[in-house]
């Protein structure tokens, strides 16, 4: 599928209309893409972190360990209700509180990116291209954001000040 800044910018607009859309109220599913997200995953356990307070996506997460050290990576899966596309990212723990956001992670790691990135896309979703995340969307209003500081990652996977 070609996605287009446009196009998301616009299917934003057209579902924050009135005002953002409450996942709670729209019966969006908690579940949806859950059991195409495990097969993908397996065998490593996948997590449903869906929660619509302030957010617009479903939510997994999937743990891969490193050895015997206690450090893991978390693999975040958010697939947008408001357009058909996806975000993941990797978190490096070296405790239960203390992690940071990576980009190069263990080859294991990248693999199971590889087939869970292709997995969504034979799904119909598109990854959204990094440099889109900060795109500001102007003439839409968040509960948390209100209308300074709108992103198209805000819009699409979920809102938080700042």
């Amino acid at each position: 599928m070609d996605l287009t800044i446009e196009a998301v910018v616009n299917d934003i607009r057209t579902q924050y209309r009135e005002r953002p859309p409450n996942g709670w109220l729209l019966g969006w599913e908690r579940e949806r893409y859950l059991l195409l997200v495990q097969e993908a995953c397996a065998p490593h356990a996948v997590v449903n972190a869906t929660s619509f307070d302030y957010a617009f996506c479903n939510r997994y997460e999937v743990n891969l360990s490193e050895g015997d050290a206690g450090i893991f990576y978390m693999l975040a899966v958010r697939l947008s209700f408001i357009a058909p596309v996806f975000s993941l990212h990797w978190t490096r723990y070296e405790s239960q509180t203390k992690g940071s956001v990576v980009s190069s992670v263990p080859s294991d790691c990248s693999q199971l990116e590889e087939k869970l990135r292709k997995t969504l896309e034979r799904a119909g979703l598109t990854g959204l291209p990094d440099e889109w995340f900060e795109q500001e969307v102007s003439g839409v209003e968040l509960e948390l954001s209100g209308t300074s500081n709108v992103t198209i990652g805000k819009c699409l996977f979920e809102d938080y000040e700042g």
